[in-house]
């Protein structure tokens, strides 16, 4: 999208208010990730979610001091004009709601935020994976710069996860770039596009869980914010 196409949309964009001082955010982060068509996301693109603020967000249980207990069912509930339809009816989003959607719609999501906010969003950023928080000046004025630093920060960096339960470890290692010994590690920076970069699981199966269901276990390996890989 062109800068001055993004400037005419910021700038149309309804402004509203409300009576505390924590946002809502978390309501639109999952609408943005979850109303896939409604939105446009493109099947092999690289999504990236920018979220801008000067507060605190609002998440799963704070929906009980306006009287709604119902959870939020992580869904996409917007109508025909873009709006959210269901904002008196069900609660906040958790954050291993949000967590969970990012990791299963592979979203980058970058956390744009005022000074005395950065230290909360740094937290968060270990709780939503492949997330990453920025510090906006008073004025906002480098919010492009930031989130080109990011991106940049995101497009060249792959880290591996996985599922595993306690009862079995495991290993990762590589040599990233190629240079020199493979080495025990799950996050290779400083790449390109078109690097190709290899990683080794080493599986460990640590004790015998004592519930015989779960002695047959299945657990994905995946890198952050990318198609998974069921193993």
């Amino acid at each position: 999208m062109r800068h001055s196409c993004l400037q005419g949309l910021v700038r149309n964009a309804s402004v509203s208010g409300n009576l505390d001082a924590p946002e809502g955010g978390f309501d639109a982060i999952m609408q943005a990730i979850v109303c896939r068509n409604q939105i446009g996301w493109r099947e092999k693109a690289r999504r990236l979610l920018v979220f801008s603020t000067d507060a605190g967000f609002h998440y799963a249980g704070d929906g009980k001091l306006g009287g709604i207990i119902k959870p939020n069912d992580g869904l996409c509930h917007l109508d025909t004009s873009g709006m959210y339809t269901h904002s008196s009816l069900q609660d906040y989003p958790s954050i291993s709601q949000i967590n969970l959607k990012v990791k299963q719609n592979a979203i980058n999501v970058i956390w744009a935020v005022t000074e005395e906010q950065i230290n909360v969003y740094k937290r968060l950023t270990k709780q939503v994976e492949g997330s990453f928080a920025g510090k906006l000046s008073d004025d906002s004025s480098n919010v492009v710069e930031l989130i080109r630093e990011q991106y940049d920060a995101i497009s060249s960096s792959v880290e591996m996860k996985d599922t595993a339960s306690s009862a079995i470890k495991v290993k990762y290692f590589s040599s990233c770039l190629g240079t020199g010994p493979v080495v025990e590690t799950s996050k290779c920076d400083g790449l390109k596009v078109g690097t190709k970069v290899e990683f080794i699981a080493e599986i460990e199966v640590t004790s015998c869980p004592a519930n015989r269901s779960e002695w047959k276990q299945k657990f994905d390996i995946y890198p952050v914010n990318q198609i998974i890989m069921q193993t």
